[in-house]
């Protein structure tokens, strides 16, 4: 179990929640792109976030690579202005997914730093110990 007793407080977690958000948000904003499907489970709020057994660190990091190239493929192919739906239903921006996708990474590697920091004890970015 991970050092906050949390099933979703690992890396892993971190990095399941990045490809669903970068990997759904951009073609969304885009008008509703179609996207690698993820594991929802109406009776499971986390299915989507949480590591299964049978599912590697290359598993995890594969999908991921798969959702960031075509979260990049649809970057680029439209505009800031352009809108669609939010999974809300509500219209967005792609500007405003774009904000939304560095207020999430930036959220991620604060918590990854946190489980690094209680792995290690380091705190900071400048380490005074000799490496």
């Amino acid at each position: 179990m991970p050092p906050s007793g949390r099933p979703g407080s690992s890396s892993a977690h971190c990095t399941r929640s990045r490809r669903g958000t970068e990997g759904c948000s951009p073609p969304a904003a885009a008008g509703g792109r179609e996207t690698e499907p993820l594991p929802f489970d109406p009776d499971d709020e986390d299915a989507d976030l949480r590591v299964r057994p049978d599912e590697s660190t290359s598993d995890i990091l594969a999908f991921y690579a798969r959702a960031r190239t075509a979260a990049d493929r649809v970057i680029d192919e439209v505009g800031l202005d352009e809108t669609g739906r939010a999974w809300t239903g509500e219209p967005v921006s792609m500007r405003c997914t774009l904000i939304h996708l560095i207020e999430e990474t930036a959220r991620h590697a604060g918590h990854m730093d946190i489980l690094r920091e209680l792995i290690d004890g380091a705190t900071g970015d400048h380490r005074t110990d000799a490496a």
